[in-house]
């Protein structure tokens, strides 16, 4: 899951390290009196590490609870036996883990302990969440604790803003935004205070993070501030950095790049202090890219170098994909094409690896909803065999059953294939919409670049009429300007190929040595752009085109003289003939 900040169990807030083994203190209280003993707690038993060393400590405390009568402190320690089981698995399998938990739960339920229901229903998400990876039935206890949630009050259980939080951070993490931010708006209408603050900014910082994700940066900055601005010094401390950052990428997203050094700068400090080497990282490619566009080119390479190995470190390869696109444009300016155009490709390989993981684990959670049906479905199978063996005096109602059965499975089968299919259709629908509505978006962008680099050409023709080495320079410098950079190619393309997703691989398969340049130019004509219009966007000459275009039709054998239309007609009916 994103990592936004370190929430432990039960959230130990900054106060002493340690819990006097005289337990008295923490006898015969409410949840939200002993609260953040039971985290010092916790924390200091596993920090035993030893199992017999932990189990003697909960004996003691068992112990004096039966003296003091304090059963909910008893129900507590079953549940701290539970949870400290779950922790010490070597062979992987939790089953008999969260059986326990599960079961800690239902006595909690029977005996009306909310509090202890509720977090026994957490730590069985977080199993499945994090060792298990069944996001299905994590997301299946994040309901059932969700339901008791409903049943207390802030004021009784403390811990409502981080199981609020949690589940958020789930839904985000799969990218449906829109629920995830219903629950972080929960999160933030609760009373702040010393034991929650923590999670109210971490819920404020993801909310900035997902305006900033839309591009409305105001609303983003002010979510951010909002965290600078929290009640409780802690919390402050623990997400200045951070939330600095938010303000500093928003500053280099609006072009503000002098305003943005020093919280960048701040930002990356900080995650140093931590170890948190996948911030820093990010903060750095945007220093070096803020030093490129000054022309600082041996600080921009310093950052480039130092945001590199600290991404790798981290083990966050999603991150390249900002990176190699910085590393490109460097390569570029230093006038290394060979290694800018690698970058380049590489940035492409790199998004491309994050959208197919995405992709696998959007499938994964289809798989594990079917197997879950699987599972109930088996599970009324076998309940319907053992009353027809009990009830075998009435043979026909039995058979009736048999058939009911046989049924119900295939209506059910059916049913679940098809939700599989509508689920996919869906998820393919909804993806290619929005990249035909961004390709449209670009499209638009590059139909007023082409028309003002019309403009430039007029000027140019006019200043080459005149005479003067000023003219010259300006002259020269119009020539040189781009019209798509590197970062725009990288975008572009990924929009290209989600709108028309086989478009490319298809003139690979007819014509294997295809250049990137060659693949640029066809992409243009695809979009129905003429010779001349692709000159512009590429920043070459209309001549250099030209050259550019009759290549391309030759390795397709085509005749020079074919209109673009036609050529496209032509060849992609040679790719159905040939490959289909």
């Amino acid at each position: 899951m994103k990592k936004t900040v370190l929430l432990s169990l039960f959230i130990i807030c900054w106060v002493a390290p340690c819990l006097s083994q005289n337990y008295e203190q923490i006898i015969n209280k409410s949840y939200k009196e002993r609260v953040e003993d039971l985290g010092i707690l916790y924390g200091n038993l596993l920090d035993l590490k030893d199992s017999t060393a932990v189990i003697k400590e909960v004996e003691k405390i068992e112990h004096l609870s039966r003296e003091k009568g304090d059963h909910e402190l008893l129900l507590e320690m079953q549940l701290f036996r539970a949870y400290h089981h779950s922790t010490i698995i070597k062979d992987g399998n939790f089953a008999p883990a969260i059986t326990r938990l599960l079961r800690v739960a239902k006595e909690a339920e029977e005996k009306n302990v909310k509090h202890i229901q509720i977090r026994a229903y957490r730590i069985v998400a977080q199993r499945y969440w994090d060792h298990i990876k069944n996001y299905e039935l994590a997301f299946e206890h994040y309901v059932l604790l969700e339901k008791e949630l409903e049943k207390v009050s802030p004021d009784e259980y403390p811990d409502m803003a981080v199981d609020l939080l949690r589940v958020g951070l789930a839904y985000y993490f799969f990218q449906d935004y829109m629920r995830a931010n219903s629950y972080f708006e929960k999160v933030i209408a609760l009373p702040e205070t010393n034991f929650n603050t923590l999670a109210i900014s971490s819920a404020k910082h993801t909310l900035g993070l997902y305006y900033q994700k839309i591009k409305d940066y105001d609303t983003a900055d002010d979510y951010f501030r909002q965290v600078l601005n929290a009640p409780f010094q802690k919390s402050i401390e623990l997400w200045e950095g951070i939330a600095k950052g938010g303000l500093g990428t928003n500053l280099y997203n609006r072009g503000n790049y002098l305003e943005a050094i020093p919280l960048l700068e701040f930002n990356y400090k900080k995650a140093e202090q931590v170890n948190d080497y996948g911030m820093a990282g990010v903060a750095m490619t945007l220093l070096a890219d803020i030093y490129l566009k000054q022309g600082k080119l041996a600080l921009s390479k310093a950052y480039l170098d130092r945001a590199k190995a600290y991404i790798i470190q981290a083990g966050e390869p999603e991150k390249l994909q900002k990176l190699y696109p910085v590393i490109s444009k460097w390569y570029s300016a230093t006038h290394q094409k060979d290694s800018s155009e690698l970058y380049l490709d590489s940035a492409i390989i790199a998004l491309n690896q994050y959208n197919e993981t995405f992709s696998a684990l959007k499938m994964l959670r289809v798989e594990q909803k079917s197997n879950m049906q699987e599972r109930a479905l088996e599970l009324a199978q076998f309940g319907l065999e053992k009353q027809k063996s009990i009830s075998q005096r009435n043979i026909l109602i039995g058979i009736t059953l048999l058939v009911l059965l046989g049924t119900l499975s295939y209506y059910l089968s059916q049913k679940k294939k098809q939700k599989i299919k509508d689920l996919q259709i869906q998820i393919s629908t909804k993806e290619l919409e929005a990249a035909q509505k961004e390709l449209k978006t670009a499209l638009t962008q590059i139909h007023k670049t082409t028309r003002a680099l019309s403009e430039k050409n007029k000027l140019i023709e006019q200043l080459q009429g005149d005479s003067g080495k000023e003219q010259e320079s300006v002259v020269q410098q119009l020539q040189q300007s781009m019209i798509l950079t590197g970062d725009d190619w990288i975008e572009f393309q990924s929009l290209f190929e989600r709108a028309y997703p086989s478009f490319i691989d298809q003139l690979k398969c007819i014509s294997p040595k295809l250049t990137q340049a060659e693949i640029r130019m066809l992409l243009l004509v695809k979009l129905k752009f003429s010779v001349k219009e692709t000159s512009h966007i590429l920043g070459i000459s209309y001549d250099s085109a030209r050259v550019s275009w009759y290549r391309t039709v030759k390795k397709f054998d085509q005749p020079s003289n074919i209109s673009p239309d036609e050529f496209l007609h032509k060849i992609l009916n040679q790719y159905k003939t040939q490959f289909a």
